[in-house]
Order: C-alpha cells, then structure tokens, then sequence
C-alpha cells in the first residue's frame, strides 16, 4: 500500500502453501538476488503445510537473521508441531490472534503497518 508506495524497494508477495507451486515460488522469490538490494516481504499462509518438515523448518530457520526478508507466517493451526518450536523463541515475533472482523481487523493491520515499517527502517 502507502509504506510500498513511499519505498519503493520493497516488494510484497502472498503465496498460499495449499496451493500448487507456491512452495517453489516462494523459495525461489526469497532466494532470487536483486539488482537493486530490494527488501522483500512474504506473507505465507497454511505455512506449515510441507510434506517435508525437515526442509519447511530448515528453510525459515535460514532467514532468522537476514535483515532484507522479512516472512510474515500464518497459519490455522492451534499448536505448533515440536518441529516448529523455534518459531516461539527470539529473533522470532510469534503472537496468537483471534480472528479479527470490522474495526479490530483495521487497528491489526494498521499497527502490522507500523510495525513492518520499523522492521525495515533499520
């Protein structure tokens, strides 16, 4: 929206990992170099959905510490599997949310805005 509008060198992406190819897409948008260090934003939704764990959680555990992608996670599910335990603990933000209707919905997005702009600000 505005702050991608405002900054130019960030790009935003959505992949659902329900559906088919999105698990190449979207390990191949946060592998691709850039030619002019854009920062990149993946929103991954049902990201838990993998056949294979082992490569699911070895892959986000290689962007704990990369300033340039920032992987925003959501999922469904009410517990996370044993597997993704370090989702939970620090460089990790992890907060639970209800799901959000009318005005809750906008305030979410609004301080995910701030947020995301802070992130990226440093």
């Amino acid at each position: 929206g505005q702050y991608q509008k405002k900054n130019s060198a960030l790009t935003v992406k959505s992949f659902d990992l329900e559906e088919d190819d999105n698990w190449l897409k979207l390990k191949d948008f946060l592998t691709a170099g850039s030619l002019f260090g854009d920062k990149k934003l993946a929103v991954v939704k049902n990201c838990l959905i993998q056949p294979d764990k082992k490569e699911l959680t070895s892959f986000y555990k290689s962007f704990l510490e990369n300033k340039d992608c920032i992987l925003l996670l959501v999922s469904n599910e009410g517990r996370l599997a044993k597997d993704f335990s370090f989702l939970q603990k620090k460089p990790i933000v992890f907060q639970k949310f209800k799901i959000l209707v009318g005005t809750a919905w906008k305030k979410f997005v609004d301080g995910a805005d701030y947020y995301i702009k802070h992130m990226l600000s440093k």
